[in-house]
C-alpha cells in the first residue's frame, strides 16, 4: 500500500554561519511555520570525510521530502552558503530531487573576503545587540564562539569545491545594504554568476534576521515563494 504522506510539511534546508550552534534558527522559523526547517549540521562537522557526509544529508533530506515535494529549498547564511551550495551539487547528482539554493550575505563559494577574526567580531556585536541589555555575554562565551568560527572557516576548504559547481542552483539572493561583511564586489559576483536569481535587499546589516522582525518575515516570505514556485 502507498504511504500517502501529502498533507506533512514541506521541508527545506537550513545551513547554519559560521559559529552557530544548534537551535540558531529557532526564533527565525518557529513553530507555526508552513515549512519544516532540517537543520543542517555546522560546516565544522564537515570537514573530515566531506563527500559522504554531504551525500548522507543529501539522501536523508530526500527520504524526508519523498512524498511531499519534487524539489528541496536549501537555505545558508554566510558562510552556510557554501554548504547549502554543496547540498545542491549531491542533490542534483546523488538524488531524484531539484534543489534550489537561497543565498543569504555570502562572498563568491571560496572566495571569503573576511577573516575569522572579523566574522567572530560581527557576531559577538549582533548578539550584545540581540540580548537584553542588563545581560553581559561571559567572555567564555565570546571565545567558545571565536573557536568554532575558525573551525568553520577550516572546513569550508574542504567543502567549496564541491560549491562552486551548483550555482547555477541559486533561486534567490538577500543582501543587506549596511552588510560590512559583504561588500559590493560579492554582491557583483553572484550577480553575474546566478543572473537568473531573484534579488532581495533589505536596510539592515549582517544578521539583520535577528534584529527585527520586519526581516525576519522577508526572509520566511522568500522561502515560502522559493519553495512553492514552478
Amino acid at each position: 500500500m502507498q504511504n500517502n504522506k501529502s498533507s506533512e510539511k514541506h521541508i527545506f534546508g537550513a545551513c547554519l554561519p559560521a559559529g552557530a550552534t544548534k537551535n540558531h534558527y529557532k526564533a527565525l522559523f518557529p513553530s507555526d511555520f508552513p515549512l519544516s526547517p532540517i537543520e543542517i549540521p555546522p560546516s565544522r562537522d564537515f570537514k573530515k570525510h566531506t563527500a559522504d557526509k554531504l551525500l548522507n544529508v543529501a539522501k536523508s533530506l530526500e527520504e524526508k521530502s519523498a512524498y511531499t515535494q519534487d524539489s528541496i529549498v536549501l537555505f545558508g547564511h554566510s558562510l552556510g552558503c557554501g554548504l547549502a551550495l554543496a547540498l545542491a551539487n549531491f542533490i542534483a547528482e546523488e538524488t531524484v530531487k531539484n534543489p534550489r539554493v537561497i543565498i543569504s550575505g555570502s562572498p563568491g563559494p571560496g572566495n571569503p573576503l573576511i577573516t575569522s577574526n572579523v566574522a567572530s567580531e560581527s557576531i559577538i556585536d549582533s548578539l550584545i545587540e540581540v540580548f537584553p541589555t542588563h545581560i553581559e555575554i561571559p567572555k567564555s562565551f565570546e571565545r567558545y564562539v571565536s573557536q568554532k568560527v575558525v573551525e568553520d572557516f577550516s572546513a569550508a576548504k574542504n567543502i567549496y569545491p564541491y560549491a562552486l559547481p551548483a550555482v547555477k542552483y541559486v533561486s534567490a539572493l538577500i543582501f543587506g545594504t549596511d552588510d560590512n561583511l559583504c561588500t559590493s564586489q560579492d554582491k557583483e559576483w553572484w550577480a553575474s554568476h546566478a543572473s537568473g536569481a531573484q534579488l532581495y535587499t533589505y536596510k539592515g546589516d549582517h544578521f539583520g534576521y535577528m534584529k527585527s522582525q520586519t526581516l525576519a518575515q522577508l526572509y520566511r516570505n522568500v522561502i515560502i515563494k522559493q519553495e512553492y514556485s514552478n
